[in-house]
């Protein structure tokens, strides 16, 4: 780090503090971990690593200092949250940052990803409040007209069916008679089309 007196934090767990040295060494077994630095009136991006059996990885941090806050917040919560593309945390959050213009992007799975320049005077808290907007696809399914269809095993329809899904993967499953017939995963993408029906069915077409 380019300054002494930093705690070391790893996946969230107080590791040790460098004291008078601006620099320490942590073994930690095989993995991927999320390691942050901590100094009041300082602030720096947190990393993410990967360590290989008998290998090293080395990280530096630079603290910068901290005259301003950003304050994120989002429908629905637990949002992921970005500054500068390095991922700091979930939404509700208010971390201290400093003064300047920055881009903050807020995503979360099965909706749209929000982006947007902020800019943080120096003493002042930022407020960026995001309604993500979900991310629809289509599914189309051809069955005969007695024919179950299933998403992820619940039942959704009999026959032929138009599903406007949230971005994700699924499984999808025609039964007759109480067996199954056809099943595929699918991943279903923001705007994305797909479809799948069985022998002599044709799927409808988007409504």
């Amino acid at each position: 780090t380019n300054q002494p007196g930093v705690d070391l934090v790893i996946n969230g767990l107080p590791v040790l503090r460098t004291g008078d040295e601006p620099q320490a060494q942590v073994q930690v077994i095989p993995g991927t971990y999320d390691v942050s630095v901590y100094k009041g009136g300082y602030f720096a991006l947190p990393q993410r690593v990967t360590v290989g059996a008998n290998a090293e990885e080395a990280l530096r941090f630079d603290l910068i200092e901290a005259r301003a806050q950003i304050a994120v917040n989002s429908d629905p919560v637990g949002a992921r949250v970005k500054v500068a593309g390095v991922e700091v945390g979930a939404t509700p959050l208010i971390i201290p940052y400093a003064a300047g213009r920055f881009e903050v992007t807020v995503e979360a799975e099965g909706y749209r990803t929000v982006s947007e320049f902020l800019v943080a005077e120096p003493d002042s808290t930022v407020d960026l409040v995001v309604g993500l907007e979900p991310a629809l696809g289509w599914v189309f399914v051809g069955a005969s007209p007695d024919a179950e269809v299933r998403v992820d095993g619940v039942f959704v329809g009999r026959g032929e069916q138009s599903l406007r899904l949230m971005a994700g993967r699924y499984v999808v499953e025609i039964r007759e008679a109480g067996q199954s017939v056809l099943g595929r995963e699918i991943q279903v993408f923001d705007g994305s089309e797909e479809s799948l029906a069985t022998p002599g069915a044709t799927p409808p077409r988007r409504p």
